[in-house]
């Protein structure tokens, strides 16, 4: 990998509209950069709208008793994606 000077020195022997290419391109990825990131989307707040968008079916009955919670709905989901 090139130290910042013998990339400086190439450059120097380009033609100048090359240079100003490179400089332009410079600029834009700093200005890329350096802008603020925002969060696409803010996260849901509570587990049950978290658990609305799993979409395992009609409720009102339990598939697994509430000790294996976590496994039941990890057995729901991946029986979901395997239809």
């Amino acid at each position: 990998m090139q130290t910042f000077d013998q990339i400086i020195r190439q450059t120097r022997t380009l033609p100048e509209n090359i240079q100003q290419e490179i400089l332009d391109f410079v600029e834009f990825m700093l200005a890329k950069y350096q802008a603020p990131v925002t969060a696409a989307k803010p996260a849901s707040s509570t587990p049950f709208a978290i658990y609305q968008t799993l979409d395992l079916g009609v409720g009102g009955y339990a598939q697994f008793p509430s000790n294996r919670a976590k496994q039941g709905i990890r057995e729901l989901l991946l029986r979901k994606h395997k239809q």
